[in-house]
């Protein structure tokens, strides 16, 4: 293997790949704390591997397949992945219900809805999928909090599934919807009709 150029970054000689004529490995410490990566057209943008400083030994391991990583500033679909030990939080939120009633919008999806609307009863509509694209699988759980009764509708092709009925029963009973196709939606919790 023959270097042809290299050149020193952050005290550290960074080998292009360009510059080797088969591949090349780099085994022990580096103390640096990045290495910049120039990709294939020589330009004014690179990709920077950094590490912060560490408070003790840490590893990172990557498997032996290839992959694309996942980070926490991109938006990725996971399949065949399990997740133990989540902890998810839901965001609690207080609707304003307008002439009674209140439409579900797609900042409510994943939270608790705590839905009054004084000892006046009130409608969560659900909206049509082309007006507010829930994803399938969303769950909104709906608590009532005020005296009058929340009852749910959806919208004109909209099918909401509940038994017995699609009212909360009393105060401070509570149900979830969930979004099982494109405008259809199930209903489970402490309903009456």
């Amino acid at each position: 293997m023959a270097e042809k150029e290299f050149k020193i970054q952050n005290g550290l000689r960074v080998l292009e790949e360009a510059f080797f004529e088969s591949s090349a490995s780099i085994t022990g410490a580096l103390n640096v704390s990045s290495i910049v990566f120039e990709g294939t057209t020589s330009d004014n943008f690179e990709t920077t591997l950094a590490v912060t400083d560490p408070t003790a030994d840490r590893t990172i391991t990557f498997p032996n397949a290839t992959t694309t990583l996942v980070g926490t500033d991109t938006t990725d679909t996971l399949t065949n992945k399990t997740i133990t030990g989540i902890i998810y939080t839901q965001t609690i939120l207080t609707p304003t219900f307008t002439t009674n009633a209140y439409t579900l919008v797609l900042g409510d999806q994943g939270d608790i809805l705590l839905a009054s609307n004084g000892a006046t009863a009130g409608t969560i509509n659900v909206p049509l999928n082309s007006t507010v694209a829930f994803p399938t699988g969303t769950q909104i759980t709906v608590v009532q909090t005020g005296a009058g009764q929340i009852s749910f509708a959806g919208i004109s092709g909209v099918t909401v599934n509940a038994t017995p009925g699609l009212k909360l029963r009393a105060q401070y009973s509570a149900a979830t919807l969930i979004k099982t196709d494109t405008n259809s939606w199930l209903l489970i919790g402490d309903l009456s009709e």
